[in-house]
């Protein structure tokens, strides 16, 4: 986001002379990508559920590092190459939920990987068991590295299910 903005304030000062810093504070980030918001208990939770490929989830977590992240990640994957999402999530304080078509592949590479992993099968029962592990001092994140056409009609669909799961929770 940030190098988004500084990117734009740049090309106006080289293609027209100009810097408007104001321009800055009306730069939204697009809908399911990267998407922070509370819960009850004030703790993080986001929504990438646009971030459907290895790149996009990578960077999400890149996002995060600072923080143990619980992540949701799963769905119809294409075959894809998850092997460098592994190597990342490998480096990182991480508790990896999986979902979705490719959900025993995902608990095979974890392994592999030694990525603690729990087979969370649905997006519901993924924010349930996070909800009972996550802190102020942690993360959630939902970047599935995955289409949703497994699960959900759209990646919209599956982000606004997260976020209705999520500000469903008690506050307990």
């Amino acid at each position: 986001f940030l190098q988004d903005a500084l990117l734009a304030l740049a090309v106006s000062k080289v293609l027209f002379d100009e810097t408007d810093y104001a321009l800055m504070n009306t730069f939204r980030k697009d809908a399911h990508r990267q998407e922070e918001f509370l819960d009850a208990q004030g703790r993080i939770w986001v929504n990438d559920s646009k971030a459907t490929n290895v790149a996009a989830s990578i960077q999400a977590l890149k996002t995060y590092d600072d923080k143990h992240i619980h992540l949701i990640l799963g769905g119809d994957d294409k075959d894809a190459d998850l092997n460098p999402l592994f190597e990342i999530m490998q480096t990182l304080q991480l508790t990896l939920y999986t979902i979705g078509a490719n959900n025993t592949k995902l608990l095979e590479l974890a392994k592999r990987y030694r990525v603690h992993a729990i087979s969370s099968q649905s997006i519901e029962n993924a924010v349930q068991t996070i909800a009972s592990k996550h802190s102020r001092k942690s993360l959630a994140l939902l970047s599935p590295a995955a289409a949703s056409f497994d699960q959900f009609t759209s990646y919209k669909a599956r982000g606004e299910t997260f976020v209705d799961l999520v500000k469903k929770l008690k506050d307990n």
